[in-house]
């Protein structure tokens, strides 16, 4: 199962609330609990400083429930808790296993707390290092990298998060040192409380209006992140279920549990591809097609995505031809012989011919995941929703 986490911060709930919602989450298979120890300091609203009940309780609760608490902090929040960087004893005693970097840190002083004594990891903000191997290879050379991770920014504020490029470029930068590497999805139905104007708390902006799973979807088939963490307050139970759901899409054993595995899957992760199928689609085909894991071909195709798994599943007649939009379904039928059953997904326009039948479309919020598809890397199923 891949790991995910969820955000608790104790300035919007009572105890009891966290309570229930660490509770359900331990439940689901969630591992991390992000929170800040910083809100109030940030200037966020409805926020207070200093660890008061509630705060308290949350890092004790995830210590008995064995949840991962991620504090996020800078210099000074640090100095007021009684620690420094070269003294980190006052976190080590309030239960906080990885200690995450906001700012006013030197590379000197990260360095330093990575050579802490209590095995606190210490988490970098991986978005916002202006010389980030300046960073890391100052940690190679004077502190213990295998204490140091990183993770990415959020953005409460609409219309301001990464592109998925710069996102995975940074990615790849901490990985090549064999660092872990965590990002931020967001809920679409949670309170907006760290900003009553957004809609989100996401690191990825092309995230910001998809569901939560879709986005889990994408970072997990990328196998660049090992661990997707909610930056959002309160997502719905039916999100955090759906997450949960498609985090265990890395276990041959639990796909084939699902859906039927055709051939010996190689792969790291089977994606859930969220389509419509046609409404007049042969129904014992529809339930064929959607039961069954698919793969695409490992000599990608220019203009797109080929699954043979599909072929010779029934005889296909042709009907009414028509035009290939980018990101449809299609399915050959039996004018094309040996081929009849290849499910295909082009990957611009393709004209309309005879011996192929159009039979579907991926849903427009999910057609990056089609694009992780490629090579067979990564397997998939048809997913009505």
């Amino acid at each position: 199962m891949k790991t995910i986490g969820l955000s608790v911060y104790p300035d919007f709930d009572d105890i009891e609330t966290m309570k229930k919602t660490l509770n359900q989450a331990k439940d689901l298979g969630y591992k991390i609990v992000f929170t800040s120890l910083q809100l109030d300091d940030l200037g966020f609203e409805n926020t207070h400083t200093g660890l008061d009940e509630s705060f308290m309780f949350l890092l004790e609760y995830c210590h008995q429930l064995g949840l991962e608490i991620h504090a996020d902090i800078n210099d000074r929040i640090l100095k007021s808790l009684g620690a420094s960087p070269q003294c980190l004893e006052p976190i080590d005693q309030l239960h906080i296993p990885v200690l995450r970097l906001d700012d006013g840190f030197t590379d000197e002083e990260v360095a330093l707390m990575t050579k802490n004594d209590y095995g606190i990891s210490i988490e970098e903000n991986a978005s916002m290092l202006a010389f980030p191997k300046k960073r890391i290879e100052t940690v190679i050379k004077e502190g213990n990298i295998n204490q140091y991770c990183a993770c990415h920014n959020f953005f409460p504020l609409n219309e301001t998060g990464l592109s998925y490029q710069d996102v995975h470029h940074a990615t790849q930068l901490f990985k090549s040192y064999g660092m872990k590497v965590g990002v931020f999805i967001g809920s679409m139905y949670s309170s907006n409380d760290l900003n009553s104007v957004g809609h989100g708390i996401v690191t990825i902006e092309e995230h910001r209006y998809l569901p939560s799973h879709v986005q889990a979807m994408e970072l997990f088939a990328c196998q660049d992140y090992d661990y997707v963490i909610f930056g959002d307050s309160h997502p719905s139970i039916e999100e955090l279920v759906r997450v949960s759901e498609v985090a265990h899409n890395d276990s041959k054993e639990f796909i084939s549990q699902k859906y039927t595995l055709t051939q010996e899957w190689l792969g790291d992760y089977c994606v859930e591809l969220p389509v419509w199928l046609d409404a007049k689609l042969d129904w014992q085909l529809k339930k064929k097609l959607t039961s069954m894991v698919l793969i695409a071909r490992a000599d990608q195709p220019q203009l797109l995505l080929r699954a043979e798994q599909s072929r010779g599943l029934q005889r296909l007649e042709p009907y009414h031809p028509m035009k290939r939009h980018a990101y449809s379904i299609t399915i050959h039928n039996y004018l094309s012989h040996r081929y009849m059953g290849e499910l295909q997904i082009p990957l611009e326009d393709l004209p309309a011919v005879d011996n192929i039948n159009v039979i579907g479309r991926v849903k427009p919020y999910a057609e990056h995941l089609v694009e992780l598809l490629k090579y067979g890397k990564v397997a998939f199923v048809l997913k009505e929703e």
